[in-house]
């Protein structure tokens, strides 16, 4: 039990190696983005953080660990239909499986060094348990109807995790382009609210190659 994977990781980043994985059986301290607390019960779900030292654009760290959740999910039940939720979400459904958060580390001189890429991950939280979180959220056990060996599922998580930081570090290009296909709001009408407040309403047109929506609004300008 640690407070938090990611602050493992930035706290330890000189000495962890490069492609470390840290988990832990429960954080106390669990955070989603915008300062949302990430709900974090020991022993029944994934709470990892990728230790990266190939900063990159650092935006794909969080493409590996997403792609990485995906095919884990495609891997344990092909028939789930399972998708990312731009920039940071994987979803089943309309309920959230995975939420990620990656983090500067290893700052010196005001250069980005790496990058501390997190993600949880519900695979055992029962539907009580889901049902007091603040948003609709799914977990791996509701879906296949019982428990699965989280030990198991972590090691090949974290085989997957090295597949895509490999292909991160060989080739960001194509990685990207597994990332934006999987971003299956790409093409819809939605709203999109920032952190301040302001409400957009368009059409979820592309992602660019820093990373960001690209959003064609009703008038025809894009945002």
């Amino acid at each position: 039990v640690i407070d938090s994977t990611n602050l493992y990781a930035v706290k330890h980043f000189d000495d962890l190696p490069d492609g470390t994985l840290v988990a832990a059986g429960a954080q106390s301290a669990g955070r989603g983005r915008l300062g949302r607390v990430w709900v974090s019960p020991e022993g029944v779900n994934i709470y990892a953080t990728l230790v990266a030292k190939t900063p990159g654009k650092p935006f794909l760290t969080g493409a590996v660990v997403g792609l990485a959740g995906i095919h884990l999910v495609r891997e344990l039940l092909p028939e789930v239909s399972v998708f990312l939720k731009w920039p940071n979400d994987i979803y089943i459904g309309h309920r959230k499986l995975a939420g990620i958060l990656c983090e500067g580390a290893g700052f010196e001189k005001g250069v980005l060094r790496g990058v501390a890429a997190g993600i949880g991950i519900n695979i055992n939280l029962p539907q009580e348990a889901l049902a007091q979180l603040d948003q609709p959220a799914i977990s791996l056990a509701v879906v296949a109807g019982k428990t699965l060996p989280l030990r198991e599922v972590l090691n090949r998580f974290a085989e997957w995790t090295e597949h895509f930081y490999a292909l991160y570090r060989e080739d960001p290009v194509e990685l990207f382009g597994l990332w934006k296909k999987e971003n299956r709001l790409i093409g819809h009408a939605l709203s999109f609210q920032t952190p301040d407040g302001q409400i957009f309403r368009g059409t979820f047109e592309d992602i660019e190659d820093s990373g960001e929506m690209c959003m064609l609004l009703p008038d025809g300008t894009r945002q």
